[in-house]
């Protein structure tokens, strides 16, 4: 674990009021529940600061924390039947590299906190996914993150090259090309829960989900 220090902090406070305010400004939730308040609280300050965690139990893995850029070479072990996420994002490439595995093995996703940013690639693969109904999942273009502020043309065409990709995967794993225009170039963050997740056909079934005990 890195150290937590000031910096990372102020940066966490910004992110959280930002996440929340464009949420009430949406009017995606009206006013955000104190526990999809807490929610975001933790993992800003946990899972975007944590090294990458592939912890395998059985035959569940469980992928916890950052999506680092080491993971483009990681493999899922032949046992792993079911792939629990808790992550708000990280690299594209490393996202893109587990989806296939996930969708190759038709392995089952499941998420019950939160799944974000290059995480929904790896979640939208699964053979089924299952979340629980106040599971949080984040949705914004790639520019936010990786890209803010971009003036350089090259680093221009390597975000549009983001966004295809990226659209291209959620696409062939059923999800509407007219949901993802709606955000992929956008500069706002969405937010939908489970619930929402499964009425537009994105989630395949709400359940409570045992969390990992290590």
């Amino acid at each position: 674990m890195q150290n937590y220090s000031f910096k990372h902090f102020c940066l966490d406070i910004k992110k959280i009021f930002i996440i929340v305010f464009r949420s009430i400004i949406n009017s995606l939730w009206g006013i955000v529940s104190i526990q999809m308040f807490l929610c975001i609280v933790y993992f800003c300050m946990n899972a975007n600061h944590a090294p990458f965690s592939l912890y395998v139990k059985n035959d569940v893995a469980y992928i916890i924390g950052k999506i680092t850029e080491n993971m483009r070479n990681v493999d899922i072990p032949k046992n792993v039947k079911y792939l629990y996420l808790s992550s708000t994002g990280g690299n594209l490439d490393a996202a893109i590299h587990l989806a296939s595995i996930v969708r190759d093995r038709e392995l089952t996703t499941l998420s019950d906190n939160i799944c974000a940013s290059a995480c929904i690639v790896i979640y939208e693969a699964g053979g089924r996914r299952i979340a629980a109904p106040n599971t949080l999942f984040g949705f914004h273009s790639p520019s936010i993150i990786a890209y803010k502020n971009v003036q350089n043309q090259e680093l221009e065409n390597e975000l549009e090259f983001s966004r295809t990709v990226m659209a291209e995967s959620l696409i062939f794993d059923g999800m509407e090309e007219k949901f993802i225009n709606s955000w992929i170039t956008s500069n706002e963050i969405y937010l939908f829960t489970g619930e929402e997740m499964k009425e537009m056909g994105y989630v395949d079934g709400l359940v409570s989900i045992k969390k990992p005990i290590f």
